[in-house]
């Protein structure tokens, strides 16, 4: 069948378990994971708009919501806010769930500690903070409302210096 094992595929990931055991990355996992986690609570104490936070490993995320009490989720826009400014300062992080409200971390497990440190601190700066990230969202629906394609083809291409246009790909 199309499905059969592979023998260099099975090879391969047999060295790969023996690599995770050798450089002890199931534990690392677990204690950075705790790490984390532990941080990502000490946001969640400053921070009004993360709702929940959860995790396993090295894999954790944090829910934004509008309102912790009622834990309406966090707008779209308000949520790509924070995940744009994270990632114009070299943090990238994902938003998913259902409401599409939840930050999710996956850092790779050979991250040097100071990195992550580094990392998680850029993502507590304001950017978690609410009325920055409404106040951002609103910039951005304005702008857009303002100039429309055109000016976010414009303001992608300040943000990203390098990309080529849609023109220029069709051009390829």
């Amino acid at each position: 069948g199309t499905y059969g094992g592979n023998p260099v595929a099975a090879a391969a990931a047999l060295a790969v378990l023996d690599q995770i055991e050798k450089e002890g990355l199931l534990e690392r996992s677990r204690t950075l994971g705790e790490k984390v986690l532990g941080g990502l609570r000490e946001m969640q104490d400053r921070h009004d708009v993360i709702g929940d936070v959860r995790g396993r490993g090295m894999m954790t995320a944090i829910e934004l919501v509008s309102d912790r009490d009622t834990k309406e989720p966090m707008s779209g826009p308000e949520g790509n806010t924070i995940v744009r400014r994270c990632l114009e300062e070299g943090v990238v992080i994902l938003k998913a769930g259902t409401n599409d409200n939840v930050i999710r971390l996956l850092p790779p497990l050979t991250i040097d500690e100071g990195l992550l440190d580094e990392g998680l601190g850029i993502l507590d700066e304001d950017h978690l903070d609410l009325r920055h990230a409404r106040a951002a969202a609103e910039r951005e629906l304005h702008h857009h409302a303002e100039h429309g394609d055109e000016g976010d083809r414009q303001q992608q291409a300040e943000h990203h210096p390098g990309a080529i246009t849609e023109e220029q790909a069709k051009g390829l």
